[in-house]
């Protein structure tokens, strides 16, 4: 079998000129034959996003790759893999977002697993994106000394119009917020591009009302917004109330999110806790999970996934003092910058085996605390009383796992790497 399901092109209606015009189309092909197949979407641009979705028993491992006009050869294969974020259950499947280069004219999969059936390729040409000036948000800083940062907003990001919203939204009032990464590549050379395939995703392929996440942002540190403020997105297991899903572009298994995108995390974090009372350093109970959560949560606190990846992860408790500093400074980056020049700590020896000793400069102020995590960022010693600046503390490392710890206080935007042998 061998047929097109589905063929949707998007055609654009008029906008005002002050947004610029973006021809996009998506394609559907429905198949089970392991053959070359044409792509039916022309003139792509900058890339091609695509996806699957399948019904298979027992599961299968589905690999694709693509065939390339100007280079007349195909692409290597890849996975497949099932998006964690999406609420199918076995057997039924749908694949991570994926991108191929813009001259993929055919393609073609293999499966190494179990019997397939109901097997659609999604395809999305995003069409090239024109520059678009971020909004500046007025804020009245006497109430929240905070402000939302600037943002590109839909029609920013989407400027035809053809990305719309949610026709039914529903209000959330946001407890919790929980950190993502979009498992995608980590460059682009249009990331506005990249949100509207995000948005295609969600809609066309995983059948959402609109974009899962309610904020997203690239690794230039440019914020997009996605499904908007205090409303229920699609991100966090099912368990979507009382939530805040913010998208990292990118995977960040082991690459470390870009200093422009988490500084950008941290000021949107910043803004939301100001916005609703949130302690950034505190937990609570999420009624909707059922779980003790952190206010400031990674995605894979809610449930089994790899999201935001360990380099996002293990940077969440840095990140949770970051936000709280931030707002202490009445969210004045000079003046917490100030501070993070000032407070450097020593620790030595680097490596250490049996005791791992820590000098806190004389600046530190009283009622420092310290914590050393592992790499997947938990807390393996925190200590059990607060210090003063200059003190020098000795920590028995003894029998802890070898490898990288960061010692984490409460005034380091970057925690500091030590190895235990």
């Amino acid at each position: 079998m061998n047929r097109i399901y589905l063929i949707l092109l998007l055609s654009l209606a008029a906008f005002p000129a002050a947004y610029s015009q973006i021809y996009t189309a998506r394609a559907v092909v429905e198949t089970l034959e392991q053959e070359p197949r044409d792509i039916p979407l022309k003139d792509i641009e900058p890339f091609l996003a695509y996806s699957a979705e399948w019904t298979a028993e027992p599961e299968s491992s589905l690999e694709i790759r693509f065939f390339q006009s100007d280079t007349r050869q195909w692409g290597p294969w890849t996975p497949l893999d099932p998006d964690t974020h999406s609420e199918r259950v076995a057997p039924n499947f749908i694949s991570e977002l994926g991108f191929a280069p813009a001259a993929s004219t055919r393609f073609e999969f293999r499966n190494s697993g179990g019997d397939l059936q109901n097997l659609r390729f999604h395809f999305f040409n995003p069409g090239k994106s024109s520059p678009e000036k971020p909004l500046s948000p007025e804020a009245d800083r006497a109430i929240c000394p905070c402000p939302l940062p600037e943002y590109l907003d839909r029609l920013g990001w989407c400027p035809s119009g053809n990305c719309p919203s949610d026709p039914t939204p529903q209000p959330t009032s946001v407890t919790h917020l929980i950190v993502h990464h979009s498992a995608g590549g980590n460059t682009s050379s249009d990331w506005a591009a990249v949100v509207r395939s995000i948005w295609d995703y969600h809609v066309n392929s995983n059948g959402w009302d609109d974009i899962g996440y309610n904020w997203l942002i690239d690794p230039n540190g440019v914020l997009y917004e996605g499904r908007g403020n205090d409303l229920q997105g699609a991100h966090f297991c099912g368990y979507n109330v009382g939530t805040m899903g913010v998208c990292m572009m990118g995977t960040y298994t082991s690459v470390p999110p870009t200093p422009e995108s988490f500084d950008k995390l941290k000021q949107l974090l910043a803004w939301k806790c100001c916005d609703r009372d949130i302690d950034p350093e505190d937990f609570n109970f999420h009624p909707n999970s059922g779980l003790n959560l952190f206010n400031i949560s990674g995605h894979q606190d809610g449930c089994s996934t790899a999201c935001p990846g360990d380099s996002i992860y293990a940077r969440l408790p840095v990140l949770r003092t970051d936000v709280k500093d931030f707002i202490d400074n009445t969210c004045d980056a000079t003046a917490v910058s100030e501070i993070e020049q000032k407070l450097q700590i020593q620790a030595f020896p680097n490596p250490a085996r049996d005791v791992l000793n820590i000098q806190l400069p004389a600046e530190m102020p009283t009622g420092t605390t310290l914590s050393l995590l592992d790499p997947h960022g938990r807390a393996i010693w925190t200590s059990k009383s607060t210090y003063r600046g200059g003190e020098l503390i000795s920590l028995s490392v003894k029998g802890f796992p070898r490898g990288w710890y960061s010692l984490q206080t409460g005034f380091r935007q970057t925690p500091l790497k030590v190895f235990l042998q």
